[in-house]
């Protein structure tokens, strides 16, 4: 696995934590539509990434699978704070 690689996307992911902001009158936290294309990116990358050195399939890479897969990302259902915690 290339260390570097993986270390720097999670650091990308991990400066997206600040990037939440709060909707009124609700608990629910979003992204903006830039961060949002980001973060589906990066998550698509580290299962890549852990995917090329241990095998398509694995324990590792199929959460983020389910965090970067409709219906679990999109418009609708947006990622979340709790989402990124759970890719990093």
């Amino acid at each position: 696995m290339d260390d570097d690689e993986l270390v720097k996307v999670i650091g990308e992911l991990r400066e997206l934590e600040g990037h939440f902001t709060k909707l009124p009158a609700t608990d629910a936290s979003m992204l903006s539509s830039a961060d949002r294309a980001k973060y589906k990116r990066l998550v698509l990358e580290a299962k890549g990434i852990i995917g090329a050195c241990i095998g398509a399939g694995n324990e590792f890479a199929m959460p983020l699978i389910a965090i970067a897969s409709p219906p679990n990302f999109g418009m609708l259902n947006r990622p979340s704070p709790e989402d990124l915690h759970e890719a990093v």
